[in-house]
Protein backbone atom coordinates (compact mmCIF):
# COMPACT_ATOMS: atom_id res chain seq x y z
CA UNK A 1 0.00 0.00 0.00
CA UNK A 2 2.86 2.25 0.68
CA UNK A 3 4.70 1.38 -2.29
CA UNK A 4 7.17 -0.86 -1.04
CA UNK A 5 8.73 -3.22 -3.88
CA UNK A 6 9.25 -6.91 -2.20
CA UNK A 7 11.37 -9.53 -3.93
CA UNK A 8 11.60 -12.85 -2.56
CA UNK A 9 14.81 -14.67 -2.63
CA UNK A 10 15.87 -18.37 -2.47
CA UNK A 11 18.89 -18.29 -0.63
CA UNK A 12 21.25 -21.66 -0.84
CA UNK A 13 24.89 -22.75 -1.43
CA UNK A 14 24.18 -25.24 -3.91
CA UNK A 15 25.88 -28.20 -2.19
CA UNK A 16 22.62 -30.15 -2.90
CA UNK A 17 20.93 -27.97 -5.91
CA UNK A 18 17.93 -26.44 -3.65
CA UNK A 19 20.14 -27.51 0.06
CA UNK A 20 20.89 -26.03 2.25
CA UNK A 21 18.57 -22.80 1.64
CA UNK A 22 16.53 -20.12 3.68
CA UNK A 23 13.99 -17.69 3.16
CA UNK A 24 15.12 -13.47 2.57
CA UNK A 25 13.86 -10.80 0.67
CA UNK A 26 14.88 -7.66 -0.94
CA UNK A 27 12.64 -4.36 -0.66
CA UNK A 28 12.75 -1.14 -2.19
CA UNK A 29 10.89 1.74 -0.91
CA UNK A 30 12.43 4.11 -3.70
CA UNK A 31 10.68 2.63 -6.75
CA UNK A 32 13.51 0.73 -7.00
CA UNK A 33 16.23 2.90 -6.52
CA UNK A 34 18.04 1.27 -4.05
CA UNK A 35 17.56 -2.22 -2.30
CA UNK A 36 17.95 -3.39 1.18
CA UNK A 37 18.19 -7.39 2.37
CA UNK A 38 15.44 -8.35 5.08
CA UNK A 39 16.63 -10.42 7.96
CA UNK A 40 16.50 -14.21 6.95
CA UNK A 41 13.97 -16.85 8.02
CA UNK A 42 15.97 -20.32 8.68
CA UNK A 43 14.86 -23.82 8.89
CA UNK A 44 12.49 -23.59 12.34
CA UNK A 45 9.41 -24.97 14.02
CA UNK A 46 9.84 -28.35 12.12
CA UNK A 47 10.74 -26.89 9.06
CA UNK A 48 13.05 -28.09 6.85
CA UNK A 49 15.02 -25.73 4.42
CA UNK A 50 12.69 -22.87 3.06
CA UNK A 51 12.31 -22.04 -0.48
CA UNK A 52 10.75 -20.80 -3.32
CA UNK A 53 8.57 -18.18 -1.46
CA UNK A 54 5.53 -16.22 -2.62
CA UNK A 55 4.93 -12.35 -0.51
CA UNK A 56 1.05 -11.04 -0.36
CA UNK A 57 0.43 -8.00 1.53
CA UNK A 58 -2.48 -8.22 4.28
CA UNK A 59 -5.03 -5.85 5.03
CA UNK A 60 -3.07 -3.81 7.77
CA UNK A 61 -0.36 -3.68 5.43
CA UNK A 62 1.79 -6.46 6.85
CA UNK A 63 3.11 -9.21 4.97
CA UNK A 64 2.41 -12.83 4.40
CA UNK A 65 4.87 -15.23 3.14
CA UNK A 66 4.40 -18.90 1.63
CA UNK A 67 7.47 -21.03 1.47
CA UNK A 68 8.25 -24.76 -0.18
CA UNK A 69 10.32 -26.35 2.54
CA UNK A 70 11.87 -29.93 2.87
CA UNK A 71 11.91 -32.50 5.73
CA UNK A 72 11.99 -35.89 5.81
CA UNK A 73 8.14 -36.64 7.42
CA UNK A 74 6.74 -33.35 6.93
CA UNK A 75 4.40 -32.81 4.00
CA UNK A 76 2.50 -29.79 5.18
CA UNK A 77 2.72 -26.15 4.11
CA UNK A 78 5.18 -23.42 5.21
CA UNK A 79 4.24 -19.40 6.02
CA UNK A 80 5.97 -16.70 7.94
CA UNK A 81 4.71 -13.21 8.37
CA UNK A 82 5.36 -9.47 9.11
CA UNK A 83 8.24 -8.40 6.88
CA UNK A 84 9.69 -7.01 4.59
CA UNK A 85 12.66 -5.39 7.04
CA UNK A 86 11.25 -8.41 9.69
CA UNK A 87 10.22 -11.89 9.40
CA UNK A 88 8.80 -14.00 12.37
CA UNK A 89 9.06 -17.91 12.88
CA UNK A 90 7.98 -19.74 10.21
CA UNK A 91 4.61 -22.08 11.16
CA UNK A 92 3.44 -25.13 9.05
CA UNK A 93 -0.47 -24.82 8.35
CA UNK A 94 -1.92 -28.61 8.85
CA UNK A 95 -4.54 -28.09 6.82
CA UNK A 96 -2.69 -27.63 3.82
CA UNK A 97 -1.09 -30.53 2.21
CA UNK A 98 1.89 -29.77 0.20
CA UNK A 99 4.74 -31.99 -1.60
CA UNK A 100 7.79 -30.09 -1.65
CA UNK A 101 7.03 -27.70 -4.78
CA UNK A 102 6.56 -23.87 -5.19
CA UNK A 103 3.35 -22.21 -4.64
CA UNK A 104 2.04 -18.62 -4.92
CA UNK A 105 -0.26 -16.14 -2.80
CA UNK A 106 -2.45 -13.02 -3.82
CA UNK A 107 -3.97 -10.25 -2.30
CA UNK A 108 -7.28 -9.45 -3.56
CA UNK A 109 -9.95 -6.69 -1.72
CA UNK A 110 -10.90 -6.54 1.71
CA UNK A 111 -8.78 -8.99 3.61
CA UNK A 112 -9.40 -11.79 0.94
CA UNK A 113 -6.52 -13.62 -0.59
CA UNK A 114 -5.67 -16.46 -2.72
CA UNK A 115 -3.30 -19.47 -2.39
CA UNK A 116 -2.49 -22.40 -4.76
CA UNK A 117 -0.17 -25.11 -4.81
CA UNK A 118 -0.11 -29.12 -5.64
CA UNK A 119 -2.79 -30.43 -2.23
CA UNK A 120 -1.37 -33.72 -2.16
CA UNK A 121 0.84 -34.70 1.38
CA UNK A 122 2.38 -37.60 -0.69
CA UNK A 123 2.01 -40.69 1.88
CA UNK A 124 3.52 -43.23 -0.20
CA UNK A 125 7.03 -40.83 0.15
CA UNK A 126 6.48 -40.81 3.53
CA UNK A 127 5.94 -44.33 4.04
CA UNK A 128 9.02 -44.94 2.40
CA UNK A 129 10.91 -42.80 4.38
CA UNK A 130 9.55 -43.99 7.28
CA UNK A 131 11.15 -47.75 6.44
CA UNK A 132 14.30 -45.90 5.76
CA UNK A 133 14.57 -45.32 2.28
CA UNK A 134 16.56 -42.13 1.10
CA UNK A 135 13.61 -40.57 -1.26
CA UNK A 136 12.49 -37.09 -1.77
CA UNK A 137 9.39 -37.31 -3.40
CA UNK A 138 7.00 -39.53 -4.61
CA UNK A 139 7.68 -39.25 -8.94
CA UNK A 140 3.60 -38.15 -8.99
CA UNK A 141 3.54 -35.97 -6.08
CA UNK A 142 2.90 -32.61 -7.74
CA UNK A 143 -0.65 -33.74 -8.19
CA UNK A 144 -3.99 -31.72 -7.55
CA UNK A 145 -3.17 -28.25 -7.97
CA UNK A 146 -5.64 -26.21 -6.19
CA UNK A 147 -6.08 -22.93 -5.69
CA UNK A 148 -7.60 -21.91 -2.19
CA UNK A 149 -9.65 -18.42 -1.02
CA UNK A 150 -9.19 -17.13 2.53
CA UNK A 151 -11.52 -14.13 3.69
CA UNK A 152 -9.22 -13.18 6.75
CA UNK A 153 -5.84 -12.32 5.16
CA UNK A 154 -5.06 -16.00 4.99
CA UNK A 155 -5.45 -17.10 8.81
CA UNK A 156 -7.59 -20.04 7.02
CA UNK A 157 -8.62 -21.44 3.72
CA UNK A 158 -11.44 -22.73 1.98
CA UNK A 159 -11.50 -26.47 0.85
CA UNK A 160 -10.41 -25.04 -2.87
CA UNK A 161 -10.94 -25.55 -6.75
CA UNK A 162 -9.31 -28.34 -8.07
CA UNK A 163 -7.75 -26.94 -11.48
CA UNK A 164 -5.29 -29.72 -12.31
CA UNK A 165 -4.09 -33.55 -11.48
CA UNK A 166 -1.35 -33.46 -13.12
CA UNK A 167 0.49 -30.04 -12.54
CA UNK A 168 3.62 -28.57 -10.33
CA UNK A 169 5.25 -25.38 -9.65
CA UNK A 170 2.66 -22.34 -10.33
CA UNK A 171 1.97 -18.66 -9.44
CA UNK A 172 -1.22 -16.02 -9.68
CA UNK A 173 -2.01 -12.70 -10.51
CA UNK A 174 -5.05 -10.44 -11.12
CA UNK A 175 -6.39 -8.31 -13.40
CA UNK A 176 -5.96 -4.11 -12.65
CA UNK A 177 -9.62 -4.21 -11.18
CA UNK A 178 -9.07 -7.40 -9.27
CA UNK A 179 -12.15 -8.67 -10.94
CA UNK A 180 -10.37 -12.07 -13.31
CA UNK A 181 -7.59 -14.02 -11.54
CA UNK A 182 -5.04 -15.80 -13.60
CA UNK A 183 -2.55 -18.78 -12.68
CA UNK A 184 -0.08 -19.80 -14.13
CA UNK A 185 1.28 -23.53 -13.69
CA UNK A 186 3.17 -26.47 -15.36
CA UNK A 187 0.88 -28.69 -16.78
CA UNK A 188 1.32 -32.57 -17.25
CA UNK A 189 4.28 -35.22 -16.34
CA UNK A 190 6.84 -36.50 -18.66
CA UNK A 191 6.91 -40.30 -19.20
CA UNK A 192 4.99 -40.21 -15.27
CA UNK A 193 7.77 -38.11 -13.63
CA UNK A 194 6.22 -35.09 -11.96
CA UNK A 195 10.20 -32.83 -12.09
CA UNK A 196 9.58 -33.11 -15.83
CA UNK A 197 6.36 -31.01 -17.51
CA UNK A 198 4.96 -30.86 -20.77
CA UNK A 199 3.41 -27.85 -21.04
CA UNK A 200 3.25 -24.32 -19.39
CA UNK A 201 -0.96 -23.13 -18.94
CA UNK A 202 -2.47 -19.91 -18.20
CA UNK A 203 -5.88 -20.35 -16.73
CA UNK A 204 -8.36 -17.87 -16.35
CA UNK A 205 -11.55 -16.31 -14.35
CA UNK A 206 -10.52 -18.37 -11.14
CA UNK A 207 -12.68 -15.70 -8.95
CA UNK A 208 -16.00 -16.36 -11.07
CA UNK A 209 -15.62 -20.33 -9.41
CA UNK A 210 -14.97 -18.55 -6.11
CA UNK A 211 -17.75 -16.17 -5.98
CA UNK A 212 -20.77 -18.94 -7.84
CA UNK A 213 -19.45 -21.50 -5.21
CA UNK A 214 -19.10 -19.53 -2.05
CA UNK A 215 -15.61 -19.95 -1.45
CA UNK A 216 -15.18 -23.45 -4.04
CA UNK A 217 -14.84 -27.03 -3.53
CA UNK A 218 -13.01 -30.07 -4.82
CA UNK A 219 -13.28 -30.78 -9.05
CA UNK A 220 -15.76 -33.73 -7.71
CA UNK A 221 -18.22 -31.51 -6.05
CA UNK A 222 -17.71 -28.88 -9.43
CA UNK A 223 -19.02 -32.09 -11.53
CA UNK A 224 -21.89 -32.83 -9.64
CA UNK A 225 -22.77 -28.95 -9.95
CA UNK A 226 -22.45 -28.64 -13.66
CA UNK A 227 -24.53 -32.00 -13.31
CA UNK A 228 -27.60 -31.35 -11.83
CA UNK A 229 -27.40 -27.64 -13.67
CA UNK A 230 -27.48 -29.33 -17.15
CA UNK A 231 -29.39 -32.94 -16.30
CA UNK A 232 -33.02 -31.68 -16.95
CA UNK A 233 -32.51 -29.84 -20.59
CA UNK A 234 -30.14 -32.46 -21.61
CA UNK A 235 -32.61 -35.33 -20.87
CA UNK A 236 -35.76 -33.02 -22.25
CA UNK A 237 -33.08 -32.71 -25.94
CA UNK A 238 -32.75 -35.94 -25.95
CA UNK A 239 -36.14 -37.61 -24.87
CA UNK A 240 -37.27 -35.21 -28.24
CA UNK A 241 -34.42 -36.31 -30.03
CA UNK A 242 -35.50 -39.77 -29.90
CA UNK A 243 -39.20 -39.44 -30.23
CA UNK A 244 -38.47 -37.70 -33.32
CA UNK A 245 -36.09 -40.86 -34.83
CA UNK A 246 -38.73 -43.17 -33.52
CA UNK A 247 -41.43 -41.10 -35.62
CA UNK A 248 -39.14 -40.71 -38.55
CA UNK A 249 -38.36 -44.47 -38.11
CA UNK A 250 -42.01 -45.36 -38.70
CA UNK A 251 -42.45 -43.24 -41.54
CA UNK A 252 -39.67 -45.29 -43.48
CA UNK A 253 -40.78 -48.65 -42.58
CA UNK A 254 -44.71 -47.19 -43.80
CA UNK A 255 -43.00 -45.62 -47.19
CA UNK A 256 -40.96 -48.92 -48.00
CA UNK A 257 -44.01 -51.57 -47.47
CA UNK A 258 -46.21 -49.58 -49.36
CA UNK A 259 -43.62 -49.64 -52.11
CA UNK A 260 -43.45 -53.49 -51.67
CA UNK A 261 -40.62 -54.08 -50.09
CA UNK A 262 -39.86 -57.23 -47.27
CA UNK A 263 -40.00 -56.77 -43.55
CA UNK A 264 -36.33 -58.48 -43.81
CA UNK A 265 -35.15 -55.45 -46.19
CA UNK A 266 -37.16 -53.11 -43.82
CA UNK A 267 -35.08 -54.23 -41.08
CA UNK A 268 -31.78 -54.23 -42.57
CA UNK A 269 -32.67 -50.26 -43.41
CA UNK A 270 -33.72 -49.38 -39.89
CA UNK A 271 -30.54 -50.99 -38.57
CA UNK A 272 -28.98 -49.19 -40.79
CA UNK A 273 -29.96 -45.51 -39.90
CA UNK A 274 -29.77 -46.83 -36.02
CA UNK A 275 -26.13 -47.35 -36.50
CA UNK A 276 -25.50 -44.17 -37.99
CA UNK A 277 -27.43 -42.49 -35.46
CA UNK A 278 -24.90 -44.22 -33.01
CA UNK A 279 -22.13 -43.45 -34.56
CA UNK A 280 -23.46 -40.11 -34.87
CA UNK A 281 -23.48 -39.47 -31.58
Amino acid sequence: KDGTLVLPLWLSRGENAHLPACFACLYSQDQGESWQCSEIVPAANGIGDPTEASVAERQDGTLLATMRHEKPGVRRRAFAQSGPVCWSQPWMDQNLPDPVCSGALLSLERGKMVFVNCAYGDEPALERQRQGENVRWSLDARQNLTVRLSQDDGRTWSDGLLVEREAGASDLACSPDGKIVYCFYEQGWTDGNCIFNRALVLARDLWTGFTERGGGGDGARREREVQARYFRPFFVAYFFYYAGYCVFSSFIVLFLTERGYSAAVCGVIISLTLLANLLME
